[in-house]
C-alpha cells in the first residue's frame, strides 16, 4: 500500500505577511521578481508547520489555513483534510473541516498521518550553502557534508556520483576518509583527491544538495522538501540539469517539492504547470497558477514564448486585462 500525501493549499494572515491561498501540487516552483515574497512565503509555511500546527504554545498571533491531500492507491481513496488555526492574544482556536462543517478541536492537531508528514519536512537555503564550511545550510541549522557521508550507505554514495555525472560534473568516486573525517572526490582525467571545501561554489551547492537528498531518501526521513533560491549561482547546463534531476527524484520518491527561484535557466526547464507566480503588494502576497487561471496557462504554449517570457513579458497582464473587459 502506498499513501501519497502533499500540502494542497496554504493561507497565512499575520502581522507581517498576508498570503492568499497558495495552491500547491506534488511539485512546485515559486517564481517572481526580487523582493516579491518568494522566500518569505517559504519561511511562513515552514514556520507554521514547525512552530504552530502541532504545538500547544501560542508563539504569535495570526490566522492560518492549510489543506493536506492524501491518496491511498490500494483502496483507491482520496481525502483532503483542512485545518484552520486562529491565535489571538494567546487564545488558540483550532478547527478542522469534516463533511463541509467546521469542528472545534481543543488540542493541536494529533492525526498521526499528518504529524508524520510534518516531522519529515526539510528545508534548504541553496544560495547560503558555501564550500568553505563544507556544510549544507538548512533553515534552522547547518549539517556538515562529512556527517552526511558517514551515515550514507555505499549504494547512495555511488548514486550521488551518478547524479553529479548526469548534471555535467565528471566524478569517478565519492570518498569518505575516516582518519580526517573529511569527504573527497576524484575527477576523471585528474590525479589526487579533491576535498569538498575546495570545490567551486556551484559544484559544491549541487553536490551538497544531492548528498543531503540521497541521505534523506536512504533513511526514509523526507516527505516535503523546501528549497530557497534553487540553482542560484549555477551555469546554464548545471542549473537546467540539476533542476530537472531534483524534480524527477522527488517525483519518483513521492516527495513533495516546493522551490523558489528567479533563475531564468531553471524557469525554462520546469513546466509552467508546476509554477506559482507570486505578486506582492506591500505585505500582501497573491499567486497565479494553473489551478487559479487554467485558461491563461492552457493558451500559453501556443504563444511561441519561452517559460521565462511568461514571467518577464506582459503576457499575463494582457490576459488579465482581457478577462476584466
Amino acid at each position: 500500500m502506498t499513501i501519497i500525501m502533499y500540502i494542497s493549499s496554504f493561507s497565512s494572515h499575520t502581522n507581517h505577511w498576508n498570503i492568499k491561498k497558495l495552491l500547491l501540487g506534488p511539485q512546485n516552483l515559486l517564481v517572481g521578481k526580487n523582493a516579491g515574497g518568494k522566500s518569505n512565503t517559504l519561511k511562513e509555511l515552514w514556520y507554521f508547520l514547525k512552530e504552530i500546527l502541532f504545538r500547544d504554545e501560542n508563539s504569535t498571533n495570526g490566522e492560518w489555513e492549510i489543506s493536506f491531500y492524501s491518496y491511498d492507491d490500494e483502496a483507491d481513496i482520496e481525502d483532503t483534510l483542512v485545518y484552520n488555526i486562529n491565535i489571538d492574544k494567546n487564545k488558540r482556536k483550532i478547527e478542522y473541516e469534516n463533511n463541509n462543517d467546521w469542528v472545534n478541536s481543543p488540542h493541536p492537531i494529533t492525526t498521526n498521518r499528518d504529524k508524520t508528514f510534518v516531522s519529515k519536512i526539510k528545508a534548504i537555503r541553496f544560495a547560503n550553502t558555501e564550500p568553505g564550511k563544507a556544510a549544507i545550510r538548512l533553515f534552522e541549522q547547518e549539517i556538515t557534508i562529512s556527517s552526511i557521508a558517514q551515515s550514507l550507505s555505499k549504494v547512495y554514495l555511488q548514486k550521488v556520483v551518478e547524479y553529479m555525472n548526469q548534471i555535467g560534473y565528471s566524478i569517478e568516486k565519492n570518498y569518505f576518509e575516516e582518519s580526517t573525517q573529511k569527504i573527497f572526490i576524484t575527477e576523471k582525467g585528474t590525479d589526487g583527491l579533491l576535498a569538498v571545501e575546495k570545490m567551486s561554489q556551484g559544484m559544491f551547492r549541487a553536490f551538497a544538495l544531492l548528498m543531503y537528498l540521497a541521505y534523506l531518501i536512504d533513511r526514509n526521513e523526507i516527505s516535503l522538501l523546501l528549497i530557497d533560491d534553487f540553482c542560484e549561482g549555477l551555469d546554464y547546463e548545471r542549473a537546467t540539469k540539476l533542476g530537472k534531476l531534483v524534480f524527477d527524484i522527488c517525483k519518483k520518491n513521492d516527495i513533495q517539492l516546493i522551490a523558489t527561484t528567479n533563475d531564468s535557466f531553471l524557469m525554462d526547464t520546469i513546466d509552467i504547470s508546476c509554477w506559482n507566480l507570486l505578486q506582492r503588494n506591500g505585505e500582501n502576497i497573491t499567486t497565479i497558477n494553473s489551478r487559479s487561471q487554467p485558461a491563461l496557462f492552457k493558451k500559453f504554449p501556443l504563444s511561441g514564448l519561452s517559460n521565462f517570457d511568461f514571467f518577464s513579458s506582459d503576457y499575463i497582464a494582457r490576459h488579465l486585462q482581457k478577462e476584466k473587459a
